[in-house]
């Protein structure tokens, strides 16, 4: 219980931390070329796989989808993915106001 109140409180006061340490740990299928492109690109990805019956649908497939909502309520809440930094020696997501990273997600100020 106290784990889920710890990571809701990240979720909330820290968005751009819980994500990073999201997407650095817990993402099992993430793919630059599908998520980092907006959102709309997004939601045809999120649609292509919604086509398949979920039944017949791959480990894989599962796995994006799980990745893809969890980058869709990103997008929603405002923030967005830097490029890649090809000389960055970054190995992780970060918050790019901590350091300059090669993955990093910013806020899109609207």
């Amino acid at each position: 219980m106290m784990w889920a109140l710890e990571l809701l409180t990240f979720k909330v006061y820290h968005p751009l931390a819980y994500y990073s340490a999201f997407f650095s740990i817990r993402a099992k299928a993430f793919d630059y070329g599908l998520f980092c492109f907006g959102k709309e690109k997004l939601l045809s990805v999120i649609k292509d796989i919604k086509k398949v019956e979920k039944r017949h649908r791959n480990k894989k497939d599962e796995d994006v989808l799980g990745d893809a909502y969890i980058v869709l309520e990103m997008y929603a809440r405002g923030f967005e993915f830097m490029p890649i930094d090809i000389y960055s020696k970054a190995k992780a997501f970060s918050d790019y106001r901590q350091q300059d990273n090669a993955r990093s997600c910013k806020h899109r100020r609207t």
